[in-house]
């Protein structure tokens, strides 16, 4: 073969070598940027869902509260007056036949506050999240013959209240656990700050069960989990059947108030 032709067969050969190359490349770089896109497009449909579900689940706690306001606003005003008049009644024509009668009352006027009391998010906003939970076992020692302690340590100061209403409906999720379900003769809280993480924990010595058979029973252990969701928080339930249960709560503090309606 000539030497001119086989220059020109090297040549060519390159150039084509070249081309090939520059296409493999724009291939590759155009596929990383179309998987790249997708990705995000991806991503940003996960975050989407997410915020919509946070923004319903925000929603539902407001009506929530709201609903709870009401009722404790109308228990207060409407039946506490009520059986506040038959108790002054009862004590004009107060005698040993209507004793029975008196001490009833007064046990549910007792209850009434107290269910007002417990249902009200503007006690929260008032107290406080540590004051409220201490009435709440005060109250409880009395009832239930349970031992309760508390054990709150905030060096920051008090706990927002949008976090506050969240960890004191869980609270009280938890409580109603314990009432009905534990046969419990202890129950430890704790509140604690480390940085900025907030750990909240609920354990007690009763009966335990399994968390991997939570069936519409465990409807408590549900609203627990779906409230620490609404404050990006990790929720974790440790329990065995005799072993009693822990349920501890990692939170992120936030220093913005996120004022729920109410």
């Amino acid at each position: 073969m000539h030497p001119d032709n086989t220059s020109w067969l090297i040549i060519t050969l390159i150039i084509a070598i070249i081309i090939v190359g520059i296409s493999l490349l724009l291939i590759v770089s155009y596929s990383i940027t179309l998987f790249n896109n997708k990705s995000r497009h991806e991503q940003e449909i996960v975050n989407i869902k997410m915020l919509n579900y946070n923004r319903e689940l925000h929603s539902e706690l407001a009506v929530q509260e709201q609903t709870f306001e009401q009722i404790a606003r109308e228990v207060h005003d409407n039946w506490g007056q009520r059986l506040t008049l038959v108790k002054f009644q009862l004590q004009v024509m107060e005698s040993q036949k209507v004793t029975g009668s008196l001490t009833l009352v007064n046990q549910l006027l007792d209850e009434l506050r107290n269910f007002s009391r417990n249902l009200s998010s503007s006690r929260i906003r008032k107290i406080g999240l540590v004051m409220a939970i201490e009435e709440d076992i005060d109250f409880l020692k009395e009832v239930s013959g349970i031992h309760f302690s508390f054990d709150a340590t905030l060096p920051s100061g008090p706990v927002d209240e949008f976090h506050s209403i969240i960890l004191y409906r869980i609270f009280q999720e938890a409580e109603s656990n314990i009432l009905k379900h534990a046969k419990a003769t202890k129950v430890n809280i704790s509140l604690k700050e480390k940085e900025d993480e907030l750990s909240f924990a609920i354990s007690d010595d009763g009966v335990g069960f399994d968390p991997g058979k939570i069936t519409s029973k465990g409807i408590g252990i549900t609203n627990i989990q779906r409230r620490a969701k609404l404050v990006n928080g990790a929720c974790h339930v440790f329990s065995a059947p005799g072993k009693g249960t822990l349920i501890e709560l990692q939170i992120k503090r936030n220093t913005n108030d996120t004022s729920l309606p109410g």
